[in-house]
């Protein structure tokens, strides 16, 4: 997996009941005969994402004209960024678009399109698209989490003003979101980013890191972070000027075997 979107990786995982409970309320219900979607949708929401892209494909195959086929297309294409293949996902999601019949796949369609994107590091088209899902009812998506990622994508272009906006939006009408932490942390770090190289639970081991780091010339600091409801000590280089210059300190520390990701 690449590590190097855990942020929007993330979110996907988080997102994965949410796509199927909360989205698409617009739409019709499902028919209990149709077994072919059901059992797709169940591997979905089991994480087994191969077998839903699959079971997927054979509903689409022979029911290319179901008022569900919208709806297949969507979650197939979830699945397909799931498995990091993007091409297919960004297909997949267009075709969601096309034959929407509700706004809320339209807008899910456009949050996966950005996701593609982002994830690819197109940040401006990521933009685009997030703005355009913002742009339909709070009702058809989860908004503290398209905020979040749009957020994201305004920093690594550069327009920390417009993100920080956002991020205090975020931790400051949605406390409770999975996301209010890590926007908060965003935004009290400031402007810039880092390579993480590690975080742990135990501060002991983030001193040890920091100095292996040390010895071969990179100066780390130890900052403490909160995820998964734990405290944890995340081992981080740099107060970096550009996205560009937080991957290319990413892929020399890669090269030296560290497992790494840049942010925010």
């Amino acid at each position: 997996m690449d590590r190097r979107n855990w942020h929007l990786l993330l979110l996907v995982a988080l997102s994965l009941v949410f796509s199927s409970c909360a989205l698409f309320r617009g739409e019709p219900p499902l028919p209990v005969r149709d077994r072919t979607f059901a059992e797709a949708e169940k591997y979905f929401l089991a994480g087994d994402f191969p077998r839903a892209a699959s079971a997927f494909s054979d509903f689409l195959a022979r029911k290319r004209r179901s008022p569900y086929a919208a709806r297949a297309h969507y979650f197939r294409g979830k699945a397909y960024l799931a498995m990091e293949n993007y091409s297919a996902a960004g297909e997949d999601f267009r075709q969601a678009q096309k034959k929407a019949r509700s706004d809320e796949v339209r807008a899910g369609a456009l949050i996966g399109l950005g996701d593609v994107a982002f994830v690819q590091d197109n940040f401006s088209s990521a933009k685009a698209y997030y703005k355009q899902a913002l742009k339909f009812s709070k009702e058809a998506y989860e908004d503290d989490a398209v905020r979040y990622k749009l957020a994201l994508s305004y920093a690594r272009l550069d327009l920390w003003y417009e993100a920080k906006n956002l991020l205090v939006d975020v931790y400051m009408n949605y406390p409770e979101s999975p996301r209010a932490a890590m926007a908060k942390e965003i935004v009290a770090r400031g402007r810039g980013f880092y390579v993480q190289v590690g975080a742990f639970s135990e501060r002991s081991s983030a001193e040890n890191l920091r100095a292996d780091l040390a010895a071969q010339g990179y100066p780390a600091s130890i900052e403490e972070i909160f995820r998964h409801e734990q405290i944890l000590y995340a081992v981080r280089i740099g107060r970096l000027i550009s996205w560009s210059e937080a991957r290319k300190l990413e892929a020399e520390l890669q090269a030296r075997g560290y497992d790494t990701f840049p942010g925010p």
